[in-house]
């Protein structure tokens, strides 16, 4: 409930009989001059927009209980109304909502008197406040939620860690502490059947009314645990609340993780992998959780200035992050693939160690283009790397001695976009492991025919250029946009004109500092 009082007309000068009129209210008639604000001007604009806002939540709070006006004194029950009366006689009734009331003009007088308003215990429909009335009805609100997620039918959302949750000096030197999980209902096989309309999971979760309304937070220790002891259950358990057999769930090995510089081409072989054998994979794509799992010490330092932060915790919370979202009920799901962020590429180390069977790939492009795309607006969060790097660009501008403060927008992307390079480049000339795809050599120029060749079979797709349907799903996903949401059918075709970049003199002079080099080093290692 809220209080909302209109007296004086100060609060929206000049529109008070505009708005009052709307909702046959009676302006009280006055002659005083409305109070002088005697704030200096920055304190005014500070103001000003509080003010607005209460007004506007006044309005609509008496739009919402002119319903009310016409209710006998027997109907009344648990609400109140304000009754204005102004020295001429005329008086007006105003809602009262509970809301602090504005002041009043001198001359008008405040008379309490009740109207038929639901309390919060009424069960009417009317009962919710404003907000909640925002958000439509929680069908699994009845349901054991925990149950849900053993079952798999409640998915990972996102996940939240504090600044000690990977402390070195916790009693439990293995486990990480504090870290809650966030679970949604939503269909990856949205994915799996239209990838270039559902490239990425928030894809998918922006599809679900429930992950915008109503998500379901855990303690991810707790989770883990019982998730753990569910799937251990042998499959001819029953399940407690039915007696119905147990869902058999189980976490598919990781296949394959792709990585890249950013609209490099990624995403395209991701939507291949899906469309490939979409009865037998599934693609978890950039999922994030997983980036923040590997960003999560980096987060730390750069928030809230500690180093303490325990990288066997963070690896640990990584497996576990993994874990949940490989789980699946459907038994015919053999493969995974992991498409990350171009933000998680400068930790590709920390997920070779923590998924040494799986396979990687690294995409990268020509580098006047690729800073060129990772320049232009509402593509930039490169530049957040200003404020808050990477311990890779952190160890980047130590070794070279650069003030991060001091140089261009366009110089922090090159120097990032050369991070997520050098550890492709130093991972897989260390290991020995890892595919290097150029986007403008092995995609572009090539027709597309080392993708049938040489990178889906690397990946785990022996049969993409040999069987005639396989190569048939794959050769129509790559004449589509890899990222066609929201685009209606005849804008869905990739149109290369679409993929041009305006390469701009400032873009040129940091990538020629900061880029070129080393994209021409990783093009030399190239397979």
């Amino acid at each position: 409930r809220i209080r909302c009082s209109m007296g004086s007309g100060w609060l929206l000068p000049g529109r008070e009989e505009e708005l009052l009129a709307k909702k046959d209210m009676v302006l009280p008639t006055h002659t005083e001059e409305p109070p002088i604000l005697t704030e200096e001007p920055q304190e005014k604009r500070r103001r000003s927009p509080l003010l607005a806002g209460l007004a506007a939540l006044c309005l609509v709070a008496a739009v919402h209980c002119t319903s009310y006006a016409g209710h006998s004194d027997e109907q009344t029950d648990n609400s109140r109304r304000l009754e204005v009366q102004e020295d001429d006689g005329e008086d007006t009734d105003i809602p009262d909502y509970d809301l602090p009331p504005v002041a009043l003009p001198e001359h008008a007088t405040v008379v309490e008197a009740e109207v038929d308003i639901p309390g919060p215990n009424s069960g009417e429909p009317d009962d919710m406040s404003l907000i909640a009335q925002q958000f439509g009805p929680d069908e699994y609100a009845d349901r054991d939620h925990m149950q849900m997620i053993l079952e798999g039918q409640l998915g990972l959302s996102d996940i939240r860690f504090a600044p000690h949750s990977f402390k070195g000096d916790q009693e439990d030197e293995k486990e990480y502490d504090d870290i809650f999980a966030d679970f949604c209902v939503y269909d990856m096989n949205l994915h799996r059947q239209d990838p270039t309309a559902y490239p990425a999971v928030r894809d998918v979760m922006g599809e679900s009314r429930h992950c915008s309304e109503h998500r379901y937070s855990f303690p991810l220790r707790e989770v883990i645990d019982a998730v753990r002891e569910y799937d251990a259950r042998p499959v001819t358990a029953v399940r407690e609340y039915d007696a119905r057999p147990v869902t058999a769930v189980r976490s598919v090995p990781v296949s394959g993780i792709l990585l890249h510089e950013g609209r490099s081409g990624a995403t395209l072989i991701s939507n291949a992998l899906a469309v490939a054998h979409p009865e037998s994979t599934q693609v978890i794509s950039e999922h994030p959780a997983m980036l923040e799992a590997l960003q999560a010490c980096d987060k730390i330092r750069n928030k809230h200035l500690s180093e303490d932060c325990d990288n066997s915790k963070q690896q640990r919370l990584l497996q576990d992050v993994v874990f949940l979202l490989s789980r699946t009920a459907d038994a015919s799901i053999t493969n995974l693939y992991l498409k990350m962020q171009s933000a998680a590429s400068p930790y590709l180390h920390q997920l070779r160690t923590t998924f040494p069977e799986a396979k990687w790939a690294f995409f990268y492009r020509d580098a006047d283009v690729a800073l060129a795309k990772a320049t232009q607006r509402k593509r930039n969060a490169c530049i957040k790397q200003r404020r808050s790097p990477s311990s890779a660009m952190l160890a980047y501008s130590t070794t070279n001695d650069i003030d991060l403060e001091a140089v261009s927008s366009h110089e922090i992307c090159a120097m990032h976009l050369s991070t997520l390079i050098n550890a492709a480049f130093e991972e897989h000339t260390s290991s020995s492991t890892g595919l290097i795809v150029s986007y403008d050599e092995d995609i572009i120029q090539s027709g597309g025919q080392p993708i049938l060749d040489k990178i889906l079979p690397y990946l785990g797709v022996q049969d993409a250029n040999e069987d005639d349907d396989v190569k048939s799903r794959i050769m129509n996903i790559l004449t589509l946009n890899a990222n066609a949401r929201g685009l209606p059918d005849e804008a869905k075709r990739w149109n290369p004109q679409d993929d041009l970049a305006d390469v701009t003199n400032e873009v040129k002079a940091a990538s020629s500092k900061y880029l070129k080099d080393d994209t021409l080093k990783i093009q030399r290692i190239r397979a």
